[in-house]
Order: structure tokens, then sequence, then C-alpha cells
């Protein structure tokens, strides 16, 4: 099977294709003039929250991520691996029920030298059915050095996708004393070749605890409107736990901090969330 430019390039880059991408059913293309990334993420049941008919936040922090990730990639021409350092989502907007999102993300500003450089990237999320703005994206992803590799194995098919009934069952979260537990397994690695999380899972994974520790049974909803995540070192094949510090809830805005760790105490990543109280 003949590659694509983007699976030539994952291929040198990260070793091989992007496991948690495949797992919830994303697919890859450029734009016509090769400079922007294109995302689909086509709508299934397993990528909802409990009780709702649209896919949720998690997924979408995921191909958000990707797009931005893959993104600088194609900025460097697949000459370089990069990987996410800080990363701004805002939310605008939930997607229709049964809608697809698409993800279209292009560079900023390359600057610097490998492993004392960044690539700024820009990305926007859409819903396929109305064609409205979901949700803009803002990040700085880190040019590391590249080792050479050999482009000739094929590329394995993408893995089965998730059999569950929504989101919160496929990540595997379990609510904990110290935290929001994910349980690591091979399908949550982003890059192969370390390998490590998928930038994307940590992020969703943070957002979920900031989410559940909001829920103070009130009665009123909290949208989640902004997300910021630093990411400061890579996750490992490990469980990570999500512990949230609930900073503020106000009349309208409350305010949410996360700090994502592995055992024993390392830290990988903190987030801070802004939710509106309607």
């Amino acid at each position: 099977m003949q590659m694509t430019p983007i699976e030539q390039g994952l291929a040198r880059v990260l070793g091989g294709r992007i496991a948690h991408d495949d797992e919830i059913g994303v697919r890859y293309s450029l734009s016509a003039d090769g400079r922007r990334t294109m995302l689909d993420l086509p709508f299934a049941p397993f990528l909802t929250e409990a009780g709702a008919d649209h896919i949720g936040i998690g997924p979408l922090a995921t191909v958000l991520d990707s797009a931005c990730g893959i993104g600088a990639m194609v900025a460097l021409g697949f000459r370089e691996s990069t990987a996410t350092v800080d990363l701004r989502i805002d939310y605008l907007r939930d997607l229709s029920p049964g809608a697809s999102c698409q993800v279209e993300a292009g560079a900023v500003d390359v600057g610097g030298q490998p492993e004392a450089g960044m690539v700024m990237m820009r990305a926007e999320a859409r819903d396929k059915g109305t064609n409205a703005i979901i949700a803009h994206a803002t990040g700085q992803f880190i040019r590391r050095r590249l080792p050479e590799r050999d482009l000739s194995a094929e590329v394995p098919p993408p893995a089965a996708t998730a059999n569950a009934p929504d989101y919160r069952s496929v990540m595997g979260f379990v609510s904990e004393p110290a935290g929001l537990r994910m349980p690591f397994r091979p399908g949550l690695v982003g890059n192969g070749s370390l390998p490590s999380l998928h930038g994307g899972a940590i992020a969703a994974h943070m957002q979920q605890a900031a989410c559940e520790a909001l829920d103070t049974g009130s009665g009123r909803r909290a949208r989640l409107t902004t997300a910021h995540f630093s990411f400061l070192r890579f996750a490992g094949g490990a469980d990570t736990v999500a512990s949230s510090v609930v900073e503020r809830v106000g009349a309208s805005v409350a305010s949410v901090r996360v700090t994502s760790s592995q055992p024993p105490d390392r830290v990988v990543a903190r987030g801070v969330f802004t939710f509106f109280r309607t």
C-alpha cells in the first residue's frame, strides 16, 4: 500500500502512525498548496460525553493538538520532530448533533534552530454539518533533531475504533481520592519512537478532571470556554493522575487549575481552565 505524504512524514519522524489518532478515527490530509494540515474527526457515539449526542471537548482537544503538531512538522518539511510546549484552546460552541469535525492548522512563525527553536501554530475547528467555527487553538511546538529512519516499511492499518458507550469509557478514566486516573494503554501513545503519550490525550484527561472538579451539583451548567496547557516533559508508558484545585466559583465565571502527574510525583503538565456558568 502506497503511503501518503503525511504517512511518509510520520513514519520518518515518529516511526509510524499516531496510535491515539487511529484509535479515535482521525483522518489526515493536506491543503491544495501543501502548506496547511487538514484533520477530519468523523462522528461516532464513543466520542460523545454521557447523555450527549455530539462529539465532546475531549476528542476535540486531541484533534486540535494533533493538527497543530503535524502542521508544525509539515512546516519543517518533516525534517525535524516537534513536541507541544504550550497549547491554548478557546471553545466557542458545541458541535451539532451527529456532526463530524474538521480542523485546519497552519504555521504562524518558524523560529530558531533544532533544539533551540519553536514553531508557532494556529488551528480552527469547524462543524462539518453547519460549517460553524467550533474552537480556535494556538500552540508553541519545540523543534527537535530528527534521526534518520527507513521509510520502506509499510504503515500498519488504523486500529479498530473503540466499542464503548461514551468517551469517558474509551479513555478508562477512574475517579480516585488523589484525582482522576487515566490508565496507560498502547492506544494512548502519540510518539511511538519514544514512546510517549499523545499530548491531546493528556489535555483531554486534564479537561475532564477540571469539569468533574467543578461539578458541585448546584444544577447550573458550567461550559468550558478556555483551556491553557503547559507541557513540562514527555509522559511515558504509565498511568497518569490529574489533580484539580477549584480556584474560584463566581456568579458567572469559574476557574480550575489541574496538575497531571505520573508516579512517583513526576509532573508532566499543568493546565488552567476557565468556565462560564449559565
